[in-house]
């Protein structure tokens, strides 16, 4: 999850999935999905997907499109999903499920 601080349109959020060229090569989201859309906020919340994590690549990313990023938190890595409870620095056993889940998609790569 993101929250940027700026007007976001659908342009803008079409430009983030098509690639954007940083100065580490091309980079773009997968999955671009608004939290709210009924917020009327300055800043907005959006769910984004990436399928690598070069540096601060998801603030850059916004960046590129004169937004400012003042908040991110995973809530995924790779078919887990965290637990909203799990604080930093907190860990968490995962059950056989998601270590299958988790050794299926190691496995596709």
């Amino acid at each position: 999850m993101v929250r940027v601080m700026g007007r976001v349109d659908e342009a803008m959020i079409q430009r983030l999935k098509d690639g954007v060229l940083l100065e580490d090569g091309m980079a773009h989201f997968t999955d671009i999905v608004e939290a709210d859309e009924e917020s009327k906020s300055i800043n907005r919340w959006f769910y984004v997907c990436l399928m690598e994590g070069r540096n601060r690549e998801v603030r850059r990313l916004w960046e590129s499109q004169d937004v400012t990023v003042n908040r991110l938190k995973r809530v995924r890595f790779g078919p887990i999903f965290i637990p909203a409870k799990l604080r930093q620095g907190q860990c968490q056993e995962l059950t056989e499920r998601e270590i299958a889940d988790l050794l299926e998609a190691a496995n596709k790569e």
